[in-house]
């Protein structure tokens, strides 16, 4: 998933629609190969009266963590677009509209939307780095969550710990 994240975050307004689809292809198979193992990794270690509210539950905090993602990633990109963005020489009215938006921004003229645009582009490359470091982040807790429970995993195969790493 990171990978495809930093794949994307490196691309233009002028790149292919191909190093787009080599990025997103890219973070679809890493968010495949994460989250059926998590799933399975999940419900297998309950007992089967308690899978279904285990693979429930498993749901609920993907959708919740995937709705905090993406609010935060677009705060990032919003807050670094903002920051970035070049007001030199533009009336206050105007300055403070493309300041506020690009979307108000890419509509201004020509010589505003290339300042909106450049600054866009830039706020997305912070936003989708970062994105992908808390994907690296994620991927080394789990590492090193499974490093510890299989050191303290028990000695009967099924039966699932209670000791408290």
């Amino acid at each position: 998933m990171a990978g495809g994240l930093a794949i994307v975050s490196q691309l233009h307004t002028d790149s292919s629609y191909w190093s787009m689809a080599a990025g997103l292809i890219v973070l679809g198979a890493g968010m495949g190969a994460a989250m059926t193992p998590a799933t399975s990794a999940i419900t297998e270690a309950l007992p089967p009266a308690q899978q279904g509210v285990g693979s429930a539950l498993n749901d609920l905090s993907r959708e919740v963590g995937g709705a905090i993602g993406i609010a935060v990633t677009g705060s990032i990109l919003t807050s670094t677009y903002s920051s970035h963005v070049n007001l030199a020489g533009l009336p206050s009215n105007v300055a403070a509209q493309t300041k506020a938006s690009w979307a108000v921004a890419s509509r201004l003229g020509a010589p505003i939307a290339a300042r909106a645009n450049t600054a866009f582009v830039g706020a997305m490359h912070v936003a989708l780095i970062t994105a992908a470091g808390a994907a690296l982040i994620a991927a080394a807790t789990v590492v090193i969550l499974q490093a510890r429970r299989s050191h303290s995993a028990p000695a009967t195969p099924g039966i699932p710990s209670t000791e408290v790493a």
